[in-house]
Formats: C-alpha cells, structure tokens, sequence
C-alpha cells in the first residue's frame, strides 16, 4: 500500500484548527497568571501580570471561561505566546473571533443560566401576588397627590413672587423615575450610549458597574485613551470602594450635556450606575421634589 505523505505544515495547521484559535488583539494589553476576572470563582491565586502584548499581535487562544452573558461574550482566554501560557480579557479580542474558542464551563453556565431564570420566574410570581395591594397604595398615593398638587395650583394662581416674575427662563425639571427602595433613576446617554443612572446626591462621582463597562470598551463608547487610573471613592452609605476612573467625553440628561465628566468603573459586575456628584456639581442648584419625583436645575 503506497504511503500518503502529508507535509508537517499542513499536518500542524490541522492540528491548530481543533486545539488553538489564533487571535488578533485588539489593544495593548498583558497576560496575567491566572484568570483576570474569575480567579476567585475558580480559587485561584490574585493574578499576577507575566508579559505586556503589543496592539495587533497574533495569540494562541487555548480555551475560554464565560462569566458574561451569552451576547455581550466576555470572559478569561487562556493563552500561550511567545513560549508563555496565562490569561487575558477577552475584550482585547474581537467578540465573533473569541466565540470559535472552545468553552471550558459551557455546562456550569447553563446551569447558573437556568438558576437565574428559576429565581426570576420566583420574583416574578411575588410581584404579581404583591401587585394588588401595591396598585391599592399608589391609587391611595396619587389622590393624595392630587390634591397636594391642586392646592399648589391654587396658590400659585394667587401669588406671584416679589420680583413679579417666575424664575421659568432659567430652570430645567427633570422627571425621575421612582424605584421600589425609595430612590429615583434618570436616564441618560454616556457617549451617545443610553442608561439609567440612579439620582445618587452622597456618591462622589459618576459610577458604572464592570458590566458596562466591559460592554462600552468592547463597542467603541470607551477606549484605552479615556483610562484615568485607580482611585478609592465613597458612596452613599459611606463605604469606601477601589474602582478605575475614567474620563466620560460626554454626559447627557434632561435638557443638559456635560463634557469631559470624571467617573469611576468599580469592580463589581453588578454594582449600580450612579449619577454623583462629578456631574451635580457642574450643574448648579439642585432642588428634589421627593414626592413629585421631579429634580429641578436652577442657573
């Protein structure tokens, strides 16, 4: 039987296509020693950087450890380059090219998906047994309001203040949305990018969560050049938190636009967006209407 002959380039291209996912990065970065954002899922050691990689250098992508959802796609790469294997973010990485890489915690992913969706449909069936009574208050709530608010209007009708005019032409009311736990969300556009901030006077700064964050880097709302550094920062129950600040080219809410407004990232995925006081400060005087939920600008 006469031998087929495959040459050793061919044979190892082969190999490669079913072990390794060659993968162009994106930005400088560096591999680390263990996973980046999940070493302490997976009781690792705190990652210790091993190597920086130049912008649009070729890596080897071995294998992949979701913790993002399935569109966002964001997650540790393990990696070998330059004789040294560790791991890297994927958001140096393009999301498609990332996707042909070979997960390593597919099943517990599903897992943790379907968990989150039993928990959701468990809260969802809470609310709706809950619902009732809560429509009952806010009906109760708003006939009180009304007339709180019909009262207004008639004193306004019979008073006018000492100048003989009203201070229309410099003012700006925005109105909040009112969550359950008794705060107020406005939204917003970082970037040209929309969100829903929480109306935070006690943070320091505007706050993303590493979620957004993350999303914004890897869809051109963010990039390296925006990067500030790292600073400690207080929030509104005055715990103090490490988080990366950044500079946010542009914030839009109500009738305002804001520029070059500093924010902090904090290293939590969940954590909560903030509109703090780095924005506020810029505005003027500020006046909150709890009850009518409305926050008004004046310059």
């Amino acid at each position: 039987m006469k031998k087929i002959l495959i040459p050793s380039i061919l044979l190892l291209s082969i190999i490669s296509v079913y072990s390794q996912q060659q993968l162009k990065t994106n930005y400088y970065s560096s591999i680390y020693s263990t996973p980046f954002y999940s070493w302490k899922e997976n009781n690792s050691k705190e990652p210790n950087k091993l190597l920086d990689v130049q912008e649009n250098t070729m890596i080897n992508a071995i294998e992949f450890y979701m913790i993002g959802d399935e569109n966002n796609y964001v997650g540790d790469l393990k990696v070998e380059f330059n004789g040294v294997t560790g791991w890297m973010s994927s958001i140096n990485f393009n999301t498609e090219e990332v996707r042909k890489v070979k997960m390593i915690n597919y099943e517990a992913y599903q897992i943790k998906k379907a968990e989150k969706e039993r928990i959701l449909k468990e809260d969802l069936e809470k609310e709706r047994i809950a619902s009732e009574e809560k429509r009952k208050k806010e009906i109760e709530e708003k006939k009180n309001r009304d007339i709180e608010e019909a009262k207004q209007k008639a004193i306004s009708a019979r008073y006018v203040p000492a100048n003989n005019s009203l201070p229309t032409n410099n003012q700006n009311v925005i109105q909040m949305i009112k969550n359950d736990g008794g705060t107020f969300t406005i939204p917003c556009k970082i970037n040209n990018l929309s969100l829903k901030f929480i109306f935070d006077t006690g943070a320091s700064d505007v706050s993303i969560s590493l979620t957004e964050a993350l999303f914004m880097f890897k869809n051109g709302y963010l990039n390296k050049d925006d990067i500030i550094g790292k600073e400690y920062y207080s929030i509104a129950n005055g715990d103090i938190t490490e988080g990366t600040t950044i500079n946010i080219k542009k914030l839009e809410f109500g009738n305002f636009t804001l520029y070059n407004v500093k924010a902090s990232i904090s290293n939590e995925l969940k954590a909560p967006l903030l509109l703090g006081q780095s924005a506020l400060s810029k505005l003027g005087k500020i006046i909150i209407d709890y009850k009518l939920g409305t926050l008004t600008i004046i310059k």
